[in-house]
């Protein structure tokens, strides 16, 4: 038993997923040819590379913004700017994490003044992704249903259609759900009620975080065609509305390390379908991948110039 659970517990390690995304990148850069692999990332236009990118900046404070919204009604009223302090701080923190865990940490913790917030701030945290995860669903499914399953796999079809019908039975019932006297582990219950209550109280404010997350998923859309554009690719929009949202969830999945490895694979299996060769699917994947990582390290400036935060104070009040 302990050596099973010393395999396993070095498998979800953060070294197991560094060597899984060092390996699927070997392999696939094992399957291309480098030159036009290289020909073709130096052929890529820097002026549209740069719109894209200053673009996802712009992305990321509208996900601060969103992220303001959740936090108000768990007793959060700091300004916006504050808010985006915290939610770049926590992107350059997930530079160092295999997933987001390391900066949503840290944006909860930036965010309280005393230990009783503590547990509010995570709830404003996980409530910010999982609003993002689930309308991302939605977007994928939405992308489906216009389009069906022409190009992908039936399989892909069914599932997406599926989980989003799932989370939406799943709003509707919760409450019903968490007022039931048979709901097992009461202290699950507790958790769930003091995460979901407060937004269900408000439908305003669901439709405003479930708009801004859609239009953030179209954003991301939009700027990942215009990358296409500046690798002079031909991918049409309505492809990347169907696999991008499929990419990006399986990313989430804890086997790799930020996704890397397995976005990119993602794009040279859904690209190949379209007739992307693999050189020019691993060069769009990498060089949004490469948007993303640096914006990570302008989340740190944000930081470093940044006048100290409560959170600082805070820290050192948690570990007393």
């Amino acid at each position: 038993m302990p050596c099973m659970k010393g395999g396993m517990s070095f498998f979800s390690s953060r070294w197991a997923q560094i060597g899984v995304s060092c390996g699927l990148l070997a392999i696939l850069l094992w399957s291309i040819d480098p030159y036009q692999f290289s020909r073709q990332l130096l052929t890529a236009r820097a002026e549209w590379v740069l719109v894209a990118f200053v673009g996802y900046l712009a992305g990321q404070v509208l996900s601060a913004y969103k992220w303001q919204l959740l936090a108000q009604p768990l007793g959060f009223q700091h300004p916006l700017r504050r808010f985006i302090v915290y939610y770049f701080a926590g992107m350059y923190l997930n530079l160092f994490s295999p997933g987001t865990l390391l900066g949503d940490m840290g944006r909860g913790l930036f965010l309280v003044k005393q230990r009783s917030d503590l547990g509010p701030a995570l709830h404003s945290v996980l409530a910010d992704r999982v609003s993002g995860a689930v309308m991302l669903l939605w977007v994928g499914a939405a992308g489906f249903v216009l389009y069906g399953p022409t190009v992908l796999p039936a399989c892909i079809y069914y599932a997406m259609l599926l989980l989003a019908a799932c989370t939406g039975a799943a709003w509707w019932a919760l409450p019903s759900l968490l007022t039931w006297h048979r709901f097992p582990l009461g202290r699950l219950r507790h958790w769930l009620t003091r995460l979901v209550m407060p937004y269900m109280r408000d439908g305003r404010l669901v439709l405003r975080v479930c708009a801004l997350s859609v239009l953030l998923h179209l954003l991301q859309l939009g700027l990942q065609a215009l990358l296409a554009y500046a690798l002079g690719l031909v991918i049409p929009f309505w492809y990347l509305l169907l696999i991008v949202p499929v990419i990006t969830l399986l990313s989430f999945l804890p086997l790799s390390f930020s996704g890397l490895g397995i976005r990119e694979g993602g794009y040279v299996v859904l690209l190949a379908r379209l007739g992307v060769g693999k050189e020019d699917a691993l060069a769009f994947s990498l060089l949004w991948t490469s948007i993303m990582l640096v914006a990570g390290m302008v989340g740190g400036i944000v930081l470093l110039v940044s006048p100290p935060t409560p959170a600082y104070r805070t820290e050192a009040r948690l570990r007393g």
